[in-house]
């Protein structure tokens, strides 16, 4: 199988580029001829393309839009363990389909992202094979419970979601994806008082549950859904068929349950705030496109491009010790409740001061809120959920982009950076980071330089970085379909030119005058960099990780970040582009020195102290906080490895509870004995 893998990375471009406008990647196991290999599955808005583990080379494309080359998708009855999945596709436009096997962990997330993708191609009238590949959705007339009142809705059942629609305007108002239901996920329930029959209440696992709804044609109802469910997503999903409860009983039931939950000794409110909840738009765009346009808009300035004010409703958010919980304003009832322990990410935008962004561990969507007092709320918590969770949680700058993300195990959701350790993607990562460090310091410091070469760049100042390596936005991009110049920090786009302080950008003078290699090679790093970021959970590596060339990797990483300056000259703070430059790299370091041989590298780099110091001085609060971090990380490694204060012990302070590639190392002593002396004694001259 090596020597046919080697004749197909030499038959197709290998670029190791992820597809432009990639909205979902898997880690998958291939089933062929050739037997059974690993293969990266990548979904885009017209296509599914597999890629070679190790290189990232394109080995197939298969397109589902025009002249498809993909005619079925094929769920076969499996175990848990299996999660296969088969799709009819043909090699070139001459060929007959044949069947393909490939196994998944992810498959139920795979498969809604595929119908996503298929139903949103239909909808621009590009996928001729819509109909053949998701069917055709089922909508039943049905009212829905509101505020002790029945309102007239639709409801339709669609290959990966059931959804209710808006009676009047036919718009989508929620959505309940197969992968996220509960068990049951429909209960039967008696009649009401009013005489309305064919009463069920819907559960799912994210979001307000439960949600009552009525309609005659109740038992075809949920009987569509069990088989929508089993065919196209392989799915068996239970149904409760003893009506035992009126709406009302089963509404106080959860209403009681609520309050004594609200009586435990650890959910005493710690603090309230005022927000406005956006409501994401369902009508017509995935999750993945939402997460584009949102963090395109936000780049730009609120509401520009969208031609109206965010829509959402005025929430009463609660912080407790353990959850936080959104209270309708009027009536302060629990709208809904997060357990802080499944809070993956924390995002502030960097150009809007009151929109704040939750991201969650169960796949759940980004929860979004638009607060004056954004700060106070960011800080709380971030305080809380490290305690409760303990572990270290990310502050991003925009939304996690799905397309960066590889999913191998059920423990991720691919819209949030991952929260455990997974050793094959951890090993992809750090394999694909490596690589590309390297060849950026071999395009800047050219032939034959060697360290005193890499030594000199780093200390090159220039006022050259590459603006589209932050996602800046492209006005002649797609953006309906997310392209990926929309979505903040997804560098997909060749650098342009801007402003700033990188010395890889620079060392070889302006843009157009520097070598296309040099120019593809710093792009290629900070795309390597923010994928490492996706992939990797914010605790960091495994504490074993020692990569041979661990100093040209802090090389080319350190070089990203500003140089010092003189104590006499003051440097204006640094724009938006390069503030996402600098957050992503601090975040990189952040996880790499983890471990003690990859923190001792970064030490031993000749000027590292000072360029971290300099991003904590630099007068952007989002840098400077995460230069503050990033200190903490190697002064007190397994305190900050948990998210919790350096003088204090957590309560999930447990060696048991920690991750099996993350344990504390003997050596994180040591490391932070050298990280203090090297970086805490120049500073004591200061003083003196």
């Amino acid at each position: 199988m090596a020597a046919v893998d080697h004749l197909l990375h030499f038959r197709q471009a290998a670029d190791g580029q992820i597809p432009p406008d990639c909205i979902a990647r898997y880690l998958c196991t291939k089933a062929s001829w050739r037997g059974k290999y690993r293969r990266v599955l990548c979904i885009t808005s017209s296509c599914i393309t597999t890629q070679h583990p190790d290189s990232l080379t394109i080995t197939n494309k298969w397109d589902f839009t025009t002249d498809t080359d993909i005619d079925g998708v094929t769920v076969p009855a499996s175990t848990a363990e299996e999660q296969e999945f088969v799709l009819s596709v043909r090699q070139d436009k001459k060929s007959k389909f044949k069947p393909v096997k490939f196994t998944c962990k992810q498959r139920s997330s795979l498969l809604s992202m595929l119908y996503q993708a298929v139903a949103f191609a239909a909808i621009l009238g590009q996928c001729p094979v819509a109909t053949k590949i998701l069917g055709s959705p089922d909508i039943f007339p049905a009212l829905k419970f509101r505020r002790k009142a029945w309102v007239p809705v639709k409801l339709r059942i669609t290959a990966f979601a059931i959804e209710r629609l808006d009676a009047s305007t036919g718009l989508v108002k929620w959505r309940l994806e197969f992968r996220h239901v509960a068990s049951p996920v429909a209960r039967l329930l008696l009649p009401d008082a009013g005489g309305t029959s064919g009463v069920f209440a819907v559960f799912g696992k994210v979001g307000h549950s439960p949600r009552v709804y009525a309609s005659r044609d109740r038992d075809a109802l949920l009987k569509q859904l069990q088989t929508a469910a089993y065919r196209k997503m392989g799915l068996t999903l239970a149904v409760d068929t003893k009506a035992q409860l009126h709406t009302g009983q089963l509404l106080e039931a959860v209403s009681n349950a609520e309050r004594e939950r609200a009586a435990a000794p650890d959910e005493v409110p710690l603090a309230e705030w005022t927000a406005f909840r956006v409501k994401p738009n369902l009508t017509s765009l995935s999750l993945t496109t939402q997460l584009q346009l949102t963090n395109s808009v936000l780049t730009t300035g609120q509401g520009e491009g969208t031609g109206s004010a965010p829509e959402g409703s005025t929430r009463r958010l609660v912080l407790t010790s353990a959850a936080l919980l959104e209270r309708r304003s009027d009536s302060y009832e629990v709208a809904e409740r997060r357990q802080l322990a499944q809070l993956a990410a924390l995002v502030r935008f960097i150009d809007q001061p009151q929109w704040l962004a939750l991201e969650w561990t169960d796949g759940a969507p980004p929860a979004m809120y638009i607060t004056p007092a954004r700060e106070a709320l960011l800080t709380a918590l971030l305080d809380a959920a490290q305690i409760s969770s303990g572990r270290a949680i990310p502050v991003l700058p925009h939304h996690t982009y799905p397309g960066n993300v590889i999913l191998s195990s059920k423990a991720s959701s691919g819209l949030s950076p991952p929260v455990h350790w997974d050793p094959e993607i951890e090993k992809l990562s750090l394999a694909h980071l490596g690589a590309a460090c390297r060849e950026a310091l071999a395009a800047v410091v050219g032939p034959g330089g060697g360290q005193g070469s890499a030594q000199h760049a780093l200390e090159e100042e220039s006022h050259i970085s590459p603006e589209g390596s932050h996602g800046s936005f492209d006005s002649n991009a797609d953006t309906a379909i997310g392209s990926p110049s929309a979505a903040g920090g997804t560098l997909r786009g060749r650098s342009k030119g801007g402003s700033g302080s990188s010395v890889l950008d620079q060392a070889r003078g302006p843009v157009l005058q520097r070598p296309l290699q040099v120019e593809d090679s710093i792009h290629f790093l900070h795309q390597r960099i923010q994928e490492c970021n996706a992939c990797l959970p914010y605790t960091g590596v495994s504490v074993g990780t020692r990569p041979e060339e661990a100093g040209a990797w802090m090389t080319s990483l350190l070089g990203l970040l500003p140089s010092p300056v003189g104590p006499s000259a003051k440097a204006p703070p640094p724009d938006s582009p390069e503030a996402l430059q600098y957050i992503a790299v601090l975040q990189c370091l952040q996880r790499l020195v983890s471990a003690p041989a990859l923190a001792t590298a970064m030490l031993n780099t000749i000027g590292s102290p000072a360029r971290i110091f300099a991003c904590l001085a630099c007068g952007h609060e989002h840098v400077a906080a995460e230069a503050g971090r990033l200190l903490t990380r190697v002064w007190a490694p397994r305190a900050a490895r948990r998210g919790g204060p350096t003088w204090t012990l957590t309560k999930a302070d447990r060696p048991q509870e920690e991750d099996g590639g993350q344990l504390s190392s003997i050596e994180d002593p040591v490391t932070a004995k050298q990280a203090k002396s090297i970086c805490l004694v120049p500073l004591a001259g200061l003083f003196c």
